[in-house]
């Protein structure tokens, strides 16, 4: 058997097309496949991010619904009006109800009831002591905005105990002079 050598005028051709091959490889294939890996790390990246949000997603969603509801940023402003002095009593049981609506445990109510004997006194000042977190202390606060004899809230005072707040207001309820 004769084995058959190429001619020395195929070699060049042969070694060029090799080449152009290799050049293939080099410029166009390799790239293309660095880029495909860059691609797919980008993807695991845009994959993991999808379960992060898809676990936030019910918390969004909830938070868009209260952004939507109008209602929730409206402060009371009811039309105001004096407390009768005989209902004057009533408010200890008022600020419970509040307390309660709030989430909030009322520790104290101190009306200062010395300003009431005062003749042409139309102020009762009153010291309010709760427990609770500072979020439904807000909510104490917008109910007792909706007070139509509230005059002014004096003084507020935040002391932070055993993971939760004690809470002390003073304010001023307009009293109808007797």
């Amino acid at each position: 058997m004769e084995q058959k050598i190429l001619p020395k005028e195929c070699l060049p051709f042969i070694i060029s097309c090799s080449l152009i091959l290799l050049g293939f490889l080099f410029l166009a294939i390799y790239p293309f496949h660095k880029s495909l890996a860059s691609l797919d790390r980008e993807l695991i990246g845009i994959r993991s991010q999808i379960g992060k949000q898809g676990i936030i997603s019910p918390f969004f969603k909830e938070l868009l619904i209260k952004i939507n509801n109008k209602n929730n940023y409206l402060l009371p402003f009811p039309q105001k009006s004096d407390l009768e002095r005989e209902k004057a009593q009533k408010v200890p049981s008022i600020f419970q109800g509040m307390a309660f609506k709030s989430n909030l445990l009322l520790v104290k109510v101190d009306p200062d009831i010395r300003l009431l004997t005062r003749k042409g006194s139309d102020l009762l000042s009153t010291g309010i002591l709760l427990k609770g977190d500072l979020l439904n202390f807000r909510r104490f606060l917008i109910n007792l905005g909706s007070i139509p004899y509230l005059e002014s809230i004096e003084e507020i005072q935040i002391e932070s105990i055993e993971g939760s707040y004690l809470l002390r207001l003073k304010i001023n309820l307009n009293i109808k002079k007797g």
